[in-house]
This record gives C-alpha cells, sequence and structure tokens, in this order.
C-alpha cells in the first residue's frame, strides 16, 4: 500500500493517529506493545512518513557511559535513552566505570576507536576537556554533573528537590533536620546539599554543620552516617537523605538503636526508588523526572548531530508522602 496513511497505521495497530505521530516523531514515551503494534503495521503497509526537515536519514550509534549498572538512579535514565533510541531505531553501546576514572577513559577511547554518532556520559569523573580531547570531533553531551562552557550538558535541578524534601519536614513542624549528603564532588548531591541549606535559612533557622554528615548514596554509607549521627549525641527529630539507598541504610541504623519512623524521627529520601512502596516504613521520597530526563538526553544529543536546535523543559519533581515521615507534634504523643 504505497500510498498509506497515519490513519491507515493507526487502524491496523489498533491506536489512535496520535500514538503514531508519537512513534513517529519521538515526542513522548509509549507502551512497549503498542509501539511493536505500530511498527508491525508500519511494516505491513509500507508506510513512509513524510520527513521533516533536518529529519535523520541513517539509525545512530550512540555511546552511553554509565557510572555502574548497579545505580537506580542512572538506569532509569538509560531506560529512557533506550526507549526512545530503540524508536528512532538507533543502536547503543552501553559501558560502566565502576566509578573508577581510569576505566572510564579506557571506555571512551573504546568509543572514539568504534566511531560513534555521538556520546552521553552520565555522571562521569573525567573533566569536560578530557573527554572531549579523547573523543576529538564526536559530539558529547553531559548529564547530571557541573556545566562547563567547554560541553554541552544537561541537568536536573535537584537544588528545588532538595528543597522539596527539606521543606516537607519543616512544614511537618521539625527543625532539628539532618541531612546525609551525597559522595564528595558528585554534582547531584551537592546541589541537593545546598537545596537543603536554603530551605532552612529561609524558614529563619541556622545552618548547624554538625547535622549534615556523608550519607554516600549507598545502604552501607547511610548505615554508618545515622550511626555517628545518634553516637555523638547530636539532637535531632527528622533525616533527609541524599538518596534512597542512605535513607533504607538509616532506617536500619536508628531500628537498631531502638528508635521507630516516623513516631521517634521521620525520614525522608530522594529518587523513588522501586523498594519505596514496599520497605517498612514505606518512604517518603522525591520523584525524579528520570525517564523523561533520558528520553531528553537522546533527543538533545540526537539534534546537535544532525545540527538542529532542540529545547526542551524537563518535568517537574513530585513529592510522594508514604510511611516514614510525620507531624512532630504526633511523635510525641
Amino acid at each position: 500500500m504505497a500510498n498509506s496513511t497515519i490513519y491507515d497505521v493507526a487502524k491496523l495497530a489498533g491506536v489512535s493517529p496520535a500514538t503514531v505521530s508519537r512513534f513517529v516523531n519521538q515526542t513522548s514515551p509509549i507502551d512497549k506493545l503498542k509501539s511493536s503494534r505500530i511498527r508491525l503495521a508500519i511494516d505491513q503497509l509500507g508506510y513512509h512518513p513524510r520527513k521533516r526537515l533536518n529529519q535523520v536519514e541513517k539509525a545512530l550509534k550512540i555511546g552511553v557511559l554509565l557510572p555502574s549498572f548497579d545505580c537506580p538512579f542512572s538506569n532509569k535514565i538509560l531506560t529512557g535513552i533506550k526507549r526512545f533510541a530503540e524508536q528512532n531505531q538507533s543502536q547503543l553501546i552501553t559501558e560502566s566505570s565502576n566509578w573508577q576514572r581510569p576505566q572510564e577513559i579506557q571506555h571512551l577511547k573504546y568509543f572514539r576507536n568504534l566511531n560513534l554518532d555521538g556520546v552521553i556520559v552520565i555522571l562521569g569523573l573525567a573533566p569536560a576537556h578530557e573527554v572531549k580531547a579523547i573523543l576529538g570531533k564526536i559530539p558529547v553531551l553531559f548529564s547530571c554533573r557541573k556545566e562547563s562552557p567547554e560541553a554541552q550538558t544537561l541537568n536536573i535541578n535537584n537544588l528545588v528537590g532538595g528543597k522539596m524534601a527539606t521543606n516537607h519536614l519543616l512544614q511537618l513542624g521539625h527543625t532539628r533536620i539532618a541531612h546525609l549528603t551525597g559522595p564528595k564532588g558528585v554534582f547531584d548531591g551537592e546541589c541537593r546539599l545546598e537545596g537543603y541549606k536554603q530551605s532552612l535559612q529561609n524558614a529563619g533557622l541556622v545552618v548547624d554543620s554538625s547535622l549534615i554528615i556523608n550519607g554516600g548514596f549507598s545502604l552501607e554509607s547511610g548505615l554508618k552516617a545515622t550511626r555517628h549521627l545518634l553516637q555523638s549525641g547530636t539532637k535531632f527529630t527528622a533525616i533527609f537523605a541524599a538518596n534512597d539507598h542512605s535513607a533504607f541504610g538509616a532506617i536500619q541504623a536508628l531500628n537498631q538503636h531502638g528508635l521507630k519512623v516516623p513516631d521517634d524521627i521521620s525520614v525522608v529520601g530522594f529518587d523513588d526508588h522501586e523498594m519505596c512502596p514496599y520497605f517498612i516504613p514505606q518512604l517518603t521520597t522525591v520523584r525524579q523526572p528520570l525517564f523523561e530526563f533520558g528520553r531528553l538526553a537522546f533527543q538533545s544529543i540526537q539534534a546537535t548531530i544532525i545540527k538542529k536546535g532542540f529545547d526542551a523543559p524537563l518535568p517537574p519533581f513530585e513529592l510522594v508522602v508514604r510511611k516514614s515521615t510525620a507531624h512532630l507534634l504526633a511523635t510525641k504523643d
């Protein structure tokens, strides 16, 4: 059917024409089953959408460098990248540095030798100028790290997210709020710390350095940081952990110390890990639009490769209130 239309594809696939349009133009995520039906209908009908100006003429080969395959944060971003790469029939070559700079450099050199169309670096330890020197003319997009005039960077506003978590606890009446920070030098964690400080200052409170401790981004580091707080004798009624893993560790340490969450101490995390609704108690957290961020990362590097302007706002953060936080007065009843 040489003259097939978008309506023919929609009818055969059992979806709306708008859904077919979203699939063809990669403007928003689509269910995998629907994507498969649309792709099959396009093949069966021989449908050829009219190309937009500067549309990609060939499938792209994109390298994605992650800090770790075990990191839920970067894996959610990768899921978004994968979904839209798949819809664009593009190939992803994914590598992990395991938080080791030498491995990161090794993978970047590997990407260079593959002569890729572009590279996305999530977090990353090597400075922008070193990465660009290795990759040469290959376009690179940095994500979740401090912006640099040397490179294209895409970020989520973690400062706003840090404010949301802290403000939630302030609104519940907590003023002695401990903060378990992310690893030193990690941009997202630093922004969440700044959001925590600004919220306290905006509430007329003094930032107490004894309430700020490195909680890392792991279960173990969150547990150790909370144990340290408890052993120090520092008084606090709530904890804002820089990510959900450190929050899980914090709750474990509190339980081991004979303290109940949220009866004695309220805890809020960050990211909305898939375990949050199943943890006991269910964890209050700040949900990041990580899948959508992955979509924008792919579309941004795609636009750079084809030399097309692209600018789209990120969806907002969302505070997800569950069972790990409570009003301060209620905890004293």
